[in-house]
C-alpha cells in the first residue's frame, strides 16, 4: 500500500511539474484546486499525541480538512477542498476532540499561501504559535528539497503600532509588518510615519509584534485627533517607554456631537458609532438627550461615544473607556426611552472632569411598581442575560478564547443564561462577550465553591482570576446583576480537586500590560577601587539554589521570598516553600532596570530542596520567586518560569533546566516584565552568591529648610573630591526614626529616618583606602556630608560632636554597627554637613491615619469604624485595626451621592499604625475602612485601594495607574463622600483630604 501510495505521489509530482510549465499560475492569485499539502511538525507539536488540520480561507468562506501521516514517516498529509482560496493555516488540534474548528485548536502557523513548486511546510523547531517555518518541495520517501524559508515576525521587527483601521490600514493587528517601527539612526527611538490621515480621532498602542507587550497612555491607549488631513509620526523610546505624537494637523479635541450605541431592538442600528438613528440633540443647558419612541419590552445594552469614536465612551453609570456597557428594563411594549449625557464639566483633552448620564423609561400604561428591596442588603440577581457570552480560560488543560486566540467557542456558549459543558479534566474558567469588548472574572482567587461574582477586569487588575469546576458533567447558569457584575453558578455531581500533577500547557499566557512611567536610572561611573565580585559559598547537602533579593529605588527591599511552583499560571494555589535569608550580599551596579536599584547589596537567599521537592518542581511548568502576598514576583508564565531563564546570560528558553543543574546557583533580577514596576520581572541564573556581609552602618537622613528631606541615601567612596565619580552603595531605608533635638540654622528638629547601610568585607576594605568618603543624596549634588578630604566621614569624630575631624581615619571595622548623625553645615547657606559617630539610636515609626464618615449613608447608620486589608476578595480574610473616634469637627468640600443627606454631620476616627502594619498595606491589594457592624464599606478591591484615592479633591474611579503609601498619608484624612456605581448600597468612595 506504502508503496502504491509513493508511485501515485510520484506520477502527481510529474503531472504537477510538466502542468507548471505550461501554465504559470501565481500562488497568491489562488490556491491550486484539490492539491495536496503537508506538514512537518516541530518537537513542540508533537507533545500531547495532537492531530493536524488544515484552515483555507477567501475573502467570502472558508473551510476545514484533516491532515494524517497514514505512512508513519513524520509528514503528515491533507488535501485541500476545492476552491479559489487565498490562504491556509496549518493547525496543531485537541487529540480529544473530532471536530476542526478554532475551540479545537492548540497551536496554529502564521496565515500562509503555498508558493509555486511547494507541498510542503515545516514548522520551525521550539516555537508553538505562529512561529515561523519553510516551504519546500516533498515526495514520500524522498527528503524535500528546495527549501523556501519564511520569516518570522519576530525577526522582522521590534516594534510596531496597533490601532484604529483609519490610521493603520489595519484594526489592531500587532503582527502587521506594514506598521513596523525602525531606529535608523540607532539611539534607541523608533518611529513610524502615516500619510495623509484624514482628520478625526484615532487610538493606538505600541506593540512588540505581539499582545505580550503594549504601551499606550497610562493603561489605556494613546489617542490623536487630527483637524485636517496630514502626515502623523508616532515616536517609541525603548528605554522610556514614552510615546510622541508628531504632527502639524494634530489639535485639541473638539466634540461635534454625543451618539449612543447598542442593541439594534433599542437603537435601531447594531453598535454603529456612525449611525444618524443614535445621534443626540444638545438642549440649551448643554445636555445632550435622545428618545427611542416605541420600543418593546426588554433589557438592552447601550453606551454613550463622542464624535463617532469608541476613543470617548461612557455608561450610564459613569465608567469611561470600559468594557462595561449599560443595560436598561424596559417592562412594557411601545415604551420610550429617554437617555441624556452631559459632558459639559468633561475635559477631552486632559481626559478630567464629570460626566452625568440619566436613562428612563416612560409608557401610557405602566406596570405597577414591585416593592422595592431593604437597601441595607445586597441585591439579588434578577436578569437573566441576553448578551452573547462565552466562556473562556484553560479548559482541558489548554487556552481558550484569551489573548490573540480570541475566536467565539460555539460549544462553550451560554444561551439565555444556561450552559451544558463536559470536561475531560479540571478547567478553570471566566465569561466573556461575543465582541471581545467584555471581560469577567473573580476578584481573586474564590478557592472550590460553585458560585461566583464575575467583574469587569477593568476593575480588577492583575488579581483577576478564574472559577475552577471540575471534570464531566457541568450544567452552569449566568445572571447579570443590576450593578453590572456577573453570577455564574454551576451543578455538578463531581467536586474539583485541584490537581498535584503537572498538565502540560503548550500555549504561552501573557500578563497584562501597564505602561508606569520608570524612574531615571542613575548614572553609574567608574569607582575608584571597584569591589571583586564574591566567591561562591559551597551549597549543603540537597540541591541549594539562592535568590538576590532586589532594592528598590526608594531604598525598600523585597522581604519575605518563597519558591513557588505549580501546573497552572494560576499563582494563589501554587505550592510555596519558604527561603531562608543568608548573611550574604550581592552587588549590582548598572545591570538592572525599571524600578530595581543599582549601586546597592541587595540580600541572598537561599533554599535547600529534598529530591521530593526537586522531582515535583521538574515535573511543573509554572515556577518563580514571590513574596508572602504574591504581590511582587518573577513573571509568573509558562514561558518565562525561572527554570527556563538562561545561566551567566539573560533570556530564556523553550526547554527547562533540571532543577539539580542548577545547584549551588543564584538567580539574580534584571529587568520588570510588560513594564510592570515592583510587580513582576524577569532575570537570570548567575554561577555565584554572594560575600558575606561584615559591617552595618546607620545615618539619620536630615530635613533640611522645612520642605527638603535627603531622599535617596548613598555611601560614597572615592579618590576625589566630586561624589559623582566615587563609588557609590545604597543605604536601605528602615522603619526607625531618629528624633532630631540639635539646634542648627539650616536643619530641622523632628523626626528623621533612619537608613542602614551594609558592606561586604572587600567594599569595607575599598572604602578604607579611599581618602573620601560621605553620605549624599542621589548623584552627591543636593544634601550630602562634606565630601572633602578633611571632612571625609571616616575622619568624624566617634562619641561626641567636634567640627574639627581626626586627621587620621577610623577603620570602617571600627565603626560597625555605629549611626552617623548630622548636626551643622560646613558653611553658610551650602548643602553640605557635618557630624560625628555616636551609638544607634533610633525608634520604631508610626503612621496616623485619619477617616471623616457621615453619621449615616442611606439611612444605615456608621457607629464605628475599622481599616481593613488583604489581599482576598472578601473581608472575612483580611486583617483589622481599630479606629477611634476624635472629637474633631468636620464638613467636606461636596458631596457626590445622594445616599448622603445634605444635613448629616461627619465624625473623624484616627488610627495609629505601626511600621510593621503599614508595611503589609504597602504590599497587599486591598486597602478599605469598614463599619463595625460590616453593613458599610469603601470599595474592597484592588482598583478601590484607598491608596489609589484622589488626594486633594474627589475623583471616581481612582487613578490605577499610580499608588501612595502609607507614610506618605502619614497625618492626613480620608473622607467618605461618595459611592461606587457598581454597588452604590454598601460600597463607599472618597478622597484624601490635606
Amino acid at each position: 500500500m506504502k508503496a502504491f501510495k509513493r508511485s501515485v505521489a510520484l506520477i502527481l509530482s510529474f503531472m504537477l511539474i510538466f502542468s507548471m510549465c505550461m501554465i504559470s499560475v501565481s500562488a497568491a492569485e489562488t490556491e491550486e484546486t484539490s492539491s495536496v499539502v503537508y506538514l512537518k511538525p516541530n518537537s513542540n507539536w508533537l507533545i500531547g499525541n495532537a492531530r493536524f488540520a488544515m484552515y483555507v480561507f477567501n475573502s467570502k468562506t472558508n473551510t476545514w480538512a484533516d491532515m494524517a501521516d497514514e505512512d508513519e514517516d513524520g509528514y503528515y498529509e491533507g488535501t485541500i477542498p476545492e476552491g479559489d482560496w487565498t490562504g491556509i493555516i496549518l493547525c496543531r488540534m485537541n487529540p480529544n476532540t473530532t471536530t476542526n474548528s478554532w475551540s479545537n485548536k492548540w497551536n496554529q502557523t502564521s496565515d500562509l499561501t503555498v508558493p509555486e513548486g511547494m507541498n510542503c511546510y515545516t514548522v520551525k523547531e521550539g516555537t508553538w504559535d505562529k512561529g515561523g517555518g519553510s516551504w519546500s518541495l516533498y515526495t514520500p520517501g524522498v527528503e524535500p528539497t528546495t527549501a523556501e524559508t519564511e520569516p518570522t515576525t519576530e525577526q522582522s521587527f521590534k516594534y510596531s503600532v496597533a490601532g484604529d483601521a483609519g490610521l493603520c490600514g489595519s484594526a489592531w493587528d500587532p503582527a502587521d509588518a506594514a506598521n513596523a517601527m525602525t531606529d535608523e539612526d540607532g539611539n534607541g527611538v523608533y518611529e513610524i510615519t502615516y500619510k495623509d490621515v484624514p482628520a478625526g480621532t484615532y487610538s493606538f498602542k505600541v506593540t512588540n509584534g505581539t499582545w505580550n507587550s503594549s504601551w499606550g497612555e497610562g493603561t489605556g491607549n494613546c489617542s490623536v485627533t487630527l483637524n485636517k488631513t496630514s502626515d502623523v509620526t508616532i515616536k517609541f523610546n525603548e528605554t522610556t517607554k514614552k510615546i510622541e505624537i508628531v504632527s502639524d494637523g494634530a489639535g485639541e479635541f473638539v466634540l461635534q456631537h454625543m451618539t449612543v450605541v447598542g442593541d439594534e431592538e433599542l437603537v435601531g442600528a447594531k453598535w454603529d458609532p456612525d449611525a444618524a438613528e443614535g445621534i443626540m440633540s444638545l438642549d440649551e443647558n448643554g445636555v445632550w438627550t435622545i428618545t427611542f419612541k416605541n420600543v418593546a419590552a426588554g433589557t438592552y445594552s447601550y453606551k454613550f461615544v463622542a464624535n463617532n469614536s469608541y476613543t470617548y465612551n461612557w455608561t450610564v453609570e459613569g465608567y469611561f473607556n470600559s468594557s462595561l456597557n449599560s443595560e436598561i428594563v424596559v417592562e412594557n411594549d411601545n415604551s420610550d426611552v429617554t437617555l441624556t449625557i452631559d459632558v459639559s464639566a468633561y475635559d477631552f483633552n486632559t481626559k478630567k472632569g464629570t460626566v452625568t448620564a440619566t436613562a428612563n423609561v416612560t409608557c401610557d400604561n405602566p406596570t405597577e411598581p414591585t416593592e422595592s428591596t431593604d437597601p441595607t442588603e445586597p441585591t439579588e440577581p434578577t436578569q437573566p442575560v441576553t448578551t452573547d457570552y462565552y466562556l473562556f480560560g484553560t479548559i482541558n488543560g489548554e487556552n481558550y478564547g484569551c489573548e490573540e486566540d480570541w475566536e467565539n467557542i460555539g460549544d462553550y456558549k451560554f444561551v439565555d443564561g444556561k450552559l451544558s459543558a463536559v470536561f475531560d479534566s479540571v478547567s478553570y474558567v471566566a465569561v466573556k462577550t461575543g465582541d471581545n469588548t467584555g471581560w469577567y472574572m473573580t476578584d481573586g482567587w474564590a478557592g472550590i465553591t460553585k458560585s461566583v461574582t464575575l467583574y469587569s477586569t477593568s476593575l480588577l487588575g492583575e488579581d483577576a482570576n478564574k472559577l475552577i469546576v471540575p471534570e464531566g458533567k457541568v450544567d452552569f447558569t449566568l445572571v447579570k446583576n443590576e450593578d453590572g457584575t456577573l453570577t455564574l453558578s454551576y451543578e455538578s455531581e463531581n467536586e474539583p480537586v485541584i490537581p498535584t500533577e503537572p498538565v502540560t500547557d503548550p500555549t504561552e499566557p501573557s500578563e497584562p500590560a501597564t505602561d508606569p512611567t520608570e524612574p531615571v536610572t542613575e548614572p553609574t561611573t567608574a569607582p575608584a577601587t571597584e569591589p571583586t565580585q564574591p566567591t561562591t559559598e559551597e551549597p549543603s547537602d540537597g540541591t541549594t539554589l539562592y535568590m538576590a533579593a532586589p532594592v528598590f529605588k526608594e531604598g525598600t527591599t523585597w522581604d519575605e521570598i518563597y519558591l513557588t511552583y505549580s501546573s497552572t499560571s494560576n499563582v494563589s494555589t501554587a505550592t510555596k516553600l519558604p527561603m531562608v535569608k543568608t548573611d550574604r550580599l550581592y552587588y549590582v551596579s548598572g545591570e538592572v532596570a525599571g524600578s530595581l536599584s543599582t549601586n546597592a547589596n541587595w540580600a541572598v537567599y537561599k533554599i535547600t530542596l529534598t529530591d521530593e521537592q526537586v522531582a515535583a518542581i521538574n515535573a511543573s511548568n509554572y515556577a518563580g520567586f514571590t513574596d508572602k502576598f504574591n504581590s511582587l514576583r518573577t513573571n509568573y508564565v509558562w514561558s518565562n518560569s525561572i527554570f527556563r531563564a538562561n545561566t551567566d546570560t539573560e533570556g530564556y528558553k523553550a526547554a527547562k533546566t533540571p532543577v539539580e543543574d542548577l545547584n549551588g546557583k543564584m538567580f539574580v533580577i534584571k529587568d520588570a516584565a510588560s513594564l510592570t514596576n515592583k510587580a513582576s520581572f524577569l532575570g537570570n541564573w548567575v554561577s555565584e552568591n554572594g560575600s558575606p556581609c561584615a559591617g552595618v552602618y546607620y545615618a539619620a537622613s536630615p530635613v533640611v529648610n522645612e520642605t527638603t528631606a535627603m531622599g535617596d541615601v548613598y555611601f560614597r567612596y572615592g579618590t576625589s573630591s566630586t561624589p559623582g565619580t566615587a563609588v557609590s552603595v545604597r543605604m536601605l531605608k528602615t522603619d526607625y526614626d531618629y528624633v532630631n533635638t540639635a539646634e542648627c540654622a539650616m536643619l530641622q528638629q523632628g523626626k528623621w529616618t533612619v537608613y542602614k547601610l551594609e558592606l561586604t568585607a572587600e567594599q569595607m576594605q575599598a572604602a578604607d583606602a579611599c581618602n573620601y568618603t560621605g553620605f549624599t543624596s542621589a548623584y552627591g549634588a543636593e544634601i550630602r556630608t562634606d565630601f572633602t578630604y578633611s571632612h571625609s566621614v571616616t575622619r568624624a569624630k566617634v562619641g561626641e560632636y567636634n567640627a574639627k575631624y581626626n586627621s587620621a581615619k577610623t577603620a570602617m571595622a571600627d565603626l560597625n554597627g555605629k549611626m552617623f548623625f548630622f548636626v551643622d553645615s560646613a558653611a553658610q547657606n551650602t548643602r553640605s554637613y557635618l557630624g560625628y559617630w555616636g551609638k544607634y539610636n533610633g525608634s520604631i515609626k508610626t503612621v496616623t491615619i485619619r477617616v471623616a464618615a457621615p453619621n449615616e449613608v442611606n439611612g444605615v447608620a456608621i457607629n464605628s469604624l475599622k481599616l481593613a486589608y488583604g489581599s482576598g476578595s472578601e473581608l472575612s480574610s483580611a486583617k483589622f485595626i481599630e479606629m477611634t473616634a476624635t472629637n474633631e469637627v468636620f464638613a467636606p468640600d461636596s458631596i457626590e451621592t445622594s445616599l448622603i443627606s445634605n444635613d448629616a454631620t461627619w465624625t473623624v476616627y484616627e488610627a495609629v499604625i505601626t511600621a510593621d502594619q503599614y508595611n503589609e498595606i504597602n504590599k497587599v491589594t486591598r486597602f478599605g475602612v469598614v463599619s463595625g457592624d460590616s453593613k458599610l464599606r469603601t470599595l474592597y478591591s484592588w482598583s478601590g485601594n484607598l491608596l489609589r484615592a484622589g488626594i486633594g479633591s474627589y475623583e471616581y474611579p481612582y487613578d490605577t495607574t499610580t499608588t501612595a503609601t502609607v507614610e506618605s498619608l502619614n497625618g492626613a484624612m480620608f473622607v467618605i463622600n461618595g459611592c461606587a456605581p457598581q454597588n452604590k448600597l454598601v460600597t463607599m468612595t472618597g478622597y484624601w483630604a490635606a
